[in-house]
This record gives C-alpha cells, sequence and structure tokens, in this order.
C-alpha cells in the first residue's frame, strides 16, 4: 500500500527506479516482522510465562542490528542497487 505513495515521491525526488524498488521491497518484508505488534508480544509472554521486560531485553540485540540494517541501506544506496547494477548493468 505504501508503495504507491512513497515509490510515486521517491521517483518524484529523483531516486533511481532500482533503489526505490528495493527500498519498498525492503520495508514490505520487514514492516509486519518489526517491531512485532503488542498483542503478539503479549501473547508469547502469556504462554511461556516470562515478564514484559525479560521479553524486550532478550529482543533489544535484534531490533539494534535489523535498525542499523535499515539505516545503512538508507544512507548508502550502492548497497541496494548492487546486485541490479551487476544484473542489468548501470543505469
Amino acid at each position: 500500500m505504501h508503495a504507491r505513495t512513497l515509490g510515486v515521491e521517491m521517483l518524484k525526488r529523483g531516486f533511481p527506479r532500482g533503489y526505490a524498488a528495493g527500498v519498498l521491497s525492503y520495508g514490505s518484508l520487514m514492516t509486519p516482522i518489526i517491531p512485532p505488534g503488542i498483542g503478539f508480544i503479549l501473547y508469547v509472554c502469556q504462554i511461556l510465562k516470562c515478564p514484559m521486560g525479560q521479553y524486550t531485553s532478550e529482543s533489544m540485540p535484534f531490533l539494534i542490528a535489523v535498525s542499523a540494517v535499515t539505516l545503512l541501506l538508507i544512507f548508502v544506496p550502492e548497497i541496494v542497487l548492487w546486485l541490479p547494477n551487476l544484473i542489468f548493468g548501470k543505469g
């Protein structure tokens, strides 16, 4: 759904088409799992009988890693464009 607005806006602002596609694909894949919904977290904590603080502290390294990769992909677009440039050529 966000591709209709974000994709058009990225192309208007001059981002390469492949970069826009990569960012939208990454966002579409990561949005459902990061962060998990609060209902899911409460459900898992109830089943495992773990305190919410323990769950949060255990998931922090994963959230930090995903955030770091996301920021890297945003600020270094060559990473996103490497494979399309390799396959289709720079253009």
